[in-house]
């Protein structure tokens, strides 16, 4: 997938390989706020058959959140990104729609006063094990002379009776430095029954976070047990809302959805 985005986080063009539904309608609507639903509209069926062409497009609200943000490493465009961005505006746009970003929080009081949330930046750890070849697939560096982010995520399974899950999310930024820091990482264990395929626990690892105010979201996940794999990528968003949750977690506890679509590979 390859898509261009305005700073006001419209989709100016698409391309997706191979084609898919109506993606191509997705084009000149917003990238964040209602863009699942649209997305739910566009694809159905690549969404219930879990396909990566679906998990690749359901990314766009995190990237298009989170991709500018890289420009506050770069010395260049640090000036312009702090201007551009509109603290307090940006406050008025985020506040509730997480643990992170709850109204009565610093980050938010903070923005809205026009200072610096203070998010807090660690630098990365690698992530492949250097005793496992298999442990993670060979990931091209950053490009050296721009602002860029990644989004990592790592989804392992174990068959059996029960179905145990480790998973990984981390998303990344580089500076002129090509040095990794790490803005967001969640690790998650679960287990889910393999008769009925219902989620029987599932912890989530909070590890780096932007605020202090973000790891209580990590609390709520078990608002998920009991439900079926399959529609975690609807329930999460209908179950754990607001400052219950939080936007990075929900979107790593929404990908035990593929869960199913990993088993029917082991068979």
């Amino acid at each position: 997938m390859c898509a261009r985005v305005d700073s006001g986080r419209t989709i100016r063009s698409l391309r997706v390989e191979p084609s898919c539904g109506d993606a191509e309608e997705l084009v000149g609507c917003g990238g964040g706020r209602g863009y699942r639903a649209r997305l739910q509209e566009a694809v159905p069926e690549e969404m219930s058959s879990g396909t990566l062409t679906y998990c690749l497009l359901d990314d766009m609200p995190g990237v298009t959140l989170i991709g500018p943000f890289a420009l506050s490493l770069w010395p260049a465009t640090q000036a312009g990104f702090e201007r551009t961005s509109g603290r307090s505006r940006f406050a008025r746009d985020v506040a509730g729609i997480c643990s992170g970003w709850r109204p009565d929080g610093p980050p938010v009081r903070r923005l809205a006063l026009g200072e610096d949330p203070q998010h807090n930046l660690v630098p990365g750890s690698e992530l492949a094990a250097r005793d496992d070849a298999l442990s993670w697939h060979d990931v091209p560096g950053p490009p050296g002379n721009a602002p860029m982010v990644r989004r990592r995520r790592r989804l392992d399974i174990v068959d059996g009776p029960r179905i145990f899950v480790d998973a990984l999310f981390r998303d990344s930024m580089w500076g002129p430095d090509n040095v990794e820091t790490v803005v967001h990482e969640y690790g998650l264990r679960a287990m889910a029954d393999r008769d009925s395929m219902r989620l029987t626990s599932v912890t989530a690892d909070p590890r780096v976070l932007p605020f202090p105010t973000c790891p209580a979201a990590a609390d709520n996940v078990d608002l998920l047990i009991g439900e079926p794999l399959r529609t975690l990528r609807r329930r999460v968003l209908e179950l754990v809302v607001g400052t219950d949750g939080c936007t990075h977690l929900n979107d790593a506890v929404r990908a035990l959805a593929d869960v199913p679509v990993l088993l029917a590979q082991l068979r």
